[in-house]
This record gives structure tokens, C-alpha cells and sequence, in this order.
């Protein structure tokens, strides 16, 4: 009927397939070990990639700003630099605004 229902197996063979079944499992742990060590380098991987993209994209900013700061101060020296249109003087910025003519003018007086 069963085959080996009921009979009793000998000691060594008992300890033997306990053996064997240990070794499985060991197996199988040292395999599960080995997945979760190539997953854990491969997100290691992945966040010094992301890093890497942050920092970079966070330069291109800071270059942008810089360059953006850059071009601002140019053109206020260059506004700066421009004579007053309605009186002529130099390094007005192109309009005093109080220059005498208009002071004149606003007074009611003539330029």
C-alpha cells in the first residue's frame, strides 16, 4: 500500500535527510544573500547616478544665474553709462529726473 508509511526509518538515514535538507536551505539562503547584495549595489548605482544628475543640473542653474546676473550688470552699467536725454549729461543713465531743463519746465519757467 503506502510504501514506506509506518515502516521506521534508521538513524542515519533520518540524519541524513536532515542533512540534505539543511544544505538546501542553506543554499537557498546564500542565493537569496547573493540577490538582495546585486540589488542592493545595483540601487547604490542608481542613486549615485541621481546624485550625479542633481549636481549637474543644479550647476547648470548656478551657471544660468550667474551668467543671467552677468548680463543684468552689464546692461545697468551700460544704462548707466548713457547720457541724460533731456540735458545732456554724461553718466546719467539716460534721464535725470530732475534735470534742470524739466525742473524749468515744470515750474512753469522756459528752458
Amino acid at each position: 500500500m503506502g510504501g514506506n508509511v509506518g515502516q521506521v526509518q534508521a538513524p542515519g538515514a533520518v540524519l541524513e535527510e536532515r542533512q540534505d535538507i539543511q544544505a538546501l536551505a542553506e543554499e537557498r539562503l546564500r542565493e537569496q544573500a547573493a540577490i538582495e547584495a546585486m540589488d542592493q549595489v545595483r540601487r547604490r548605482e542608481q542613486a549615485r547616478a541621481e546624485k550625479a544628475r542633481r549636481e549637474e543640473a543644479r550647476a547648470a542653474v548656478q551657471e544660468r544665474t550667474e551668467r543671467e546676473r552677468a548680463a543684468a550688470a552689464v546692461a545697468e552699467a551700460v544704462r548707466q553709462a548713457l547720457a541724460c536725454e533731456d540735458c545732456g549729461q554724461q553718466q546719467a543713465g539716460g534721464l535725470i529726473r530732475a534735470a534742470p531743463e524739466l525742473t524749468s519746465i515744470l515750474e512753469g519757467g522756459t528752458p
